[in-house]
């Protein structure tokens, strides 16, 4: 094999050399492909959005959420409040927070050993900003979701503040209660987990997601037996997959229910109809319930599969992919195609590929 020889010229005064850019010049070329990239992910259609709102505009908006907040959050001192607010609920849900002045418990067994072993100033600072951010969920929530009543209180140091949480039954701060017809159906203690059990709470208690989206417009509300098999039988066809949720208030079955939703909205955007969702919740009590011995339930959550008015399978799980999958192998298992992603979500990822093909390649010598 021939090998080629190169040889420097005598003269190295005639050579260029390429010099590293400078700390200038780096952030030069790092702002033009911010800019560049900015601009094809937006395209020219949203360059109205691009302005940032100004300093005035910041407040107002702000005060006008601040507005909102004192409006759909009130503050009560006494149990005696929470009785009257809960009479005078009705039907709707109502869920109360209660926080500590200066206390942000995780409502963790381990909580105690860990202040011994790590530093206690700085694991109570984030526990505080945990309990900031839950407090400021709350409030979100609340600006959001019209049909629920929201209460606060906050719990005084001190005897005072600890003969306020007996009355009240709770041992952890923060704790959230819903509550339905005078009656707390479902409690969050500590703040482990708490923002994101704050909506999963909302959705399958009070039947209200964010931005107004009601569960009744996607998963039927089934309230016995009766409704079960109604459900089931009605309008039965081999090409439509039904599926129930039996669960109780209990936390898996509330995790699961998302997910549920989730999958209920995806189906319900295809052009034809292929499944239909429901729920049927009982009361968790220790004895058997009448519809869980007929149904044959041992645990909850359980999910039943139907078609043409008989079941086809079920699913004792909280986890989302095995509900994914059961239900997709259902499909399958009757020759039902599933619905194609949504337009929008195929049309923002077709997007996303052209905005990358069309980005300017990388020359880190310019």
């Amino acid at each position: 094999m021939m090998m080629q020889r190169f040889t420097l010229p005598k003269d190295l005064s005639s050579c260029k050399f390429a010099l590293p850019p400078t700390l200038t010049q780096r952030r030069e070329r790092t702002q033009r492909r911010v800019r560049v990239h900015q601009s094809s992910e937006r395209g020219p259609a949203s360059s109205l959005h691009a302005r940032r709102e100004t300093e005035e505009e910041a407040l107002r908006r702000r005060l006008a959420e601040s507005e909102k907040v004192e409006e759909r959050v009130k503050i009560i001192s006494t149990p005696a409040e929470l009785e009257a607010h809960l009479e005078q609920a009705g039907e709707r849900l109502v869920i109360l927070e209660v926080q500590g002045e200066e206390v942000c418990d995780t409502g963790l067994v381990e909580e105690v050993e860990a202040q011994w072993k790590g530093d206690a100033k700085a694991l109570e600072a984030q526990k505080l900003a945990m309990c900031e951010r839950i407090k400021s969920t709350f409030q979100r929530t609340a600006r959001e979701c019209s049909h629920t009543d929201f209460l606060e209180i906050e719990v005084p140091d001190g005897p005072e503040g600890k003969e306020l949480m007996a009355e009240l039954g709770i041992s952890v701060l923060p704790t959230i209660q819903y509550y339905k017809h005078g009656k707390m159906l479902w409690e969050q203690a500590g703040s482990v987990g708490m923002e994101q059990e704050l909506g999963e709470g909302l959705l399958f208690v009070g039947n209200e997601g964010m931005h107004g989206v009601r569960t009744q417009d996607y998963v039927a509300e089934l309230t016995g037996l009766d409704d079960h098999w109604k459900f089931v039988t009605d309008g039965a066809n081999e090409n439509i997959l039904k599926v129930v949720m039996v669960g109780t208030t209990c936390k898996p079955a509330i995790k699961a229910f998302p997910a549920l939703m989730a999958l209920a909205r995806s189906f319900a955007q295809s052009e034809k109809k292929i499944t239909e969702f429901a729920r049927l919740l009982v009361e968790d009590r220790n004895e058997v319930q009448p519809e869980l011995k007929e149904l044959r339930i041992l645990e909850v959550p359980t999910f039943l599969f139907y078609r043409g008015g008989k079941e086809t399978g079920r699913l004792v799980s909280s986890n989302r992919g095995d509900l994914i999958g059961t239900i997709l192998q259902q499909l399958s298992d009757a020759g039902i195609s599933p619905p194609p992603p949504p337009r929008n979500a195929t049309a923002g990822a077709a997007q996303r590929r052209e905005a990358r093909t069309a980005r300017p390649k990388r020359n880190p010598w310019k």
